[in-house]
């Protein structure tokens, strides 16, 4: 009784956790000590005039703290991609020390954009925290891009995201387990 207990909380656990699938790429570009500022106005537009010099993926942390360029001068592009097997709802927040501000889009929809100077200061309870609560997501592949441009020295970036997997999916999944269980105890 023990051993189904366990593997009933078990599917439980993965059916809230392993619903969906997610990949982060950063990208670096380096900006000239004396461009004009004017141009930074359009981060996303102005991203795509440039070569990235630097790009890295990871899976999903959870506040993972990454630094800038060492030449201070630095534009950056974050890519979120969610795979979703069913539509759900995500929590995503970004830590950024932005000198020239930053803009957020959600499947190519702009939903956040400031050309204020933002420090977070590695701090998630900061107000220069960006939080964009209850992203709803369709199934299939999802993403959130965040550009963000920084003049002095980066003191560090972050970035979180919680996927919520919807109540029936779960239920769904739990039940499965349940049937089965009883069909193999009614086996024996």
């Amino acid at each position: 009784m023990i051993k189904k207990i366990v593997s009933a909380a078990a599917l439980f656990f993965m059916a809230t956790i392993g619903a969906n699938a997610a990949t982060i790429q950063v990208e670096t570009a380096d900006l000239d000590a004396n461009i004009d500022t004017a141009l930074l106005v359009d981060l996303a537009g102005y991203w795509d005039t440039l070569t990235p010099s630097t790009s890295n993926t990871f899976g999903l942390p959870t506040g993972l703290i990454f630094n800038g360029a060492s030449n201070n001068n630095t534009i950056f592009k974050l890519t979120a991609t969610f795979d979703e097997t069913e539509a759900s709802e995500v929590d995503f927040q970004a830590g950024l020390d932005a000198g020239y501000g930053a803009e957020v889009y959600v499947n190519g929809t702009q939903v956040f954009n400031t050309e204020s100077n933002l420090w977070w200061s590695r701090n998630w309870n900061n107000n220069a925290v960006i939080t964009l609560d209850t992203i709803n997501f369709s199934a299939g592949v999802n993403t959130i891009e965040v550009y963000w441009a920084e003049d002095r020295n980066s003191g560090g970036n972050s970035f979180r995201a919680n996927v919520k997997v919807s109540t029936p999916g779960v239920l769904s999944i739990f039940a499965l387990g349940l049937i089965a269980l009883a069909f193999s105890r009614s086996r024996k």
